[in-house]
């Protein structure tokens, strides 16, 4: 008789555990792990290894879908861009929402934190650039210009430019201290998709019609020819990132491959990488780690691939998003220490990953449990074991 309790109330565990896997991970793993205290078995083990590739957590906005995502320097805080109009600030640690900025008449499609941490960026579907105090969150001031939505936001490394990508084909260049726009880069055909710095601030990267351009930020002119991602209906370059030793330049392309160049040369490196099996999906996100030994990439078809860019190969199996082919990544940025990647996808969801784990083989683990629990970051409490665990069983503790 015990023996078919045990059995009935993990499969009931299961159960709870697969409801949870969207929207609480770490109680979904914690009850995983119960279930396979009370009744260790080959469908208990196999709940856990399905809840070792959930992500650490996903953050959601209720009325609202997050577009965009930025860490910021200090790790602690995470901003995000969502349609609403609100940029909203989370506690990394807690996973909570700390506040919610307003201001913008529109979807927020970019955030940016200066390299100082003082100053976060949005750009806004109502065209407009805006500045706002970190520590008050105040908004300081609203940069005009563009003619139609601002699509990407990045600052210089040492925080005196901010630059902007538009719809409208320019690429803008913002004194950050005196608020004011220095200089308008034309001569694109289409939409600008994309902007990023180089380490040393010399070059300025931007992604759009098939190509990606590079400029002198100083001069505001062209340096090099533009750099192309290949050809056919779908070659739109919709992420672009340096490396930090700013040695190579990543551009993620509308043909599902991530190309690399010598952007000090112009040459490619090596064979693009196929970030997805099939041309329909795009790569429209990519950022390197800090140290840039990993290069991630957020995939239209609801998967982030992570690349060791040295070898040109993926580091682990792509992680799994739920979102799928209707709700695509759209962003990817890793924390500054590189031991968390946040993804956020078309369905509106902001899920963070443990890169510490990314590339290690759990079925292989004899032990998942100090595994799972470590992932959870916590223990099972006893008002949830009350809650889940039906028939009175005693209070077990899941994790050591």
């Amino acid at each position: 008789m015990a023996q078919q309790r045990d059995i009935a109330i993990s499969g009931l565990l299961i159960s709870e555990s697969q409801s949870l896997a969207k929207n609480d991970p770490a109680l979904s793993r914690l009850l995983s792990v119960a279930a396979w205290r009370i009744n260790p078995s080959n469908a208990t083990r196999h709940a856990m290894l399905a809840t070792a590739a959930l992500p650490i957590a996903i953050l959601t906005s209720p009325g609202s879908r997050a577009l965009s995502v930025a860490f910021s320097p200090g790790g602690k805080t995470l901003a995000t861009g969502n349609t609403d109009g609100t940029v909203r600030l989370w506690d990394v640690a807690t996973h909570r929402q700390i506040t919610a900025l307003t201001g913008h008449d529109g979807p927020v499609t970019s955030v940016a934190f200066s390299p100082n941490g003082k100053l976060l960026a949005s750009a806004g579907a109502d065209g407009t650039v805006r500045l706002w105090d970190v520590a008050t969150h105040r908004q300081i001031t609203a940069l005009t210009g563009h003619d139609g939505p601002v699509n990407w936001l990045a600052f210089s490394h040492n925080g005196k430019l901010l630059a902007s990508a538009g719809a409208d084909g320019t690429v803008r260049l913002w004194d950050v201290a005196a608020h004011r726009q220095i200089t308008a880069i034309t001569g694109r055909i289409g939409p600008v998709n994309s902007v990023a710095f180089s380490p040393d601030g010399t070059l300025l990267a931007g992604g759009g019609d098939g190509t990606v351009r590079l400029w002198n930020p100083a001069t505001g002119r062209p340096f090099g020819a533009p750099l192309q991602t290949g050809t056919g209906p779908n070659t739109g370059v919709y992420g672009v990132a340096f490396s930090p030793n700013g040695t190579l330049l990543a551009g993620g392309g509308g043909d599902g491959t991530v190309r690399l160049w010598n952007p000090a040369t112009g040459q490619p490196v090596g064979a693009p990488l196929h970030a997805t099996s099939s041309a329909v999906y795009g790569a429209p996100a990519v950022a390197f780690s800090p140290n840039g030994t990993l290069l991630a990439t957020g995939e239209l078809d609801g998967t982030v691939r992570v690349w060791n860019p040295a070898a040109r190969r993926l580091v682990g199996a792509p992680l799994q998003t739920g979102s799928g082919p209707n709700g695509g990544v759209i962003g990817v940025a890793f924390s500054p220490n590189g031991t968390l990647l946040a993804s956020v996808s078309l369905d509106g969801t902001v899920q963070l990953w443990n890169m510490a784990t990314q590339g290690q083989n759990a079925a292989q683990k004899t032990d998942l449990v100090p595994y799972l629990c470590a992932l959870a970051g916590r223990p099972l409490t006893r008002a949830e074991w009350a809650r889940y665990v039906p028939h009175g069983l005693a209070y077990q503790r899941v994790c050591p």
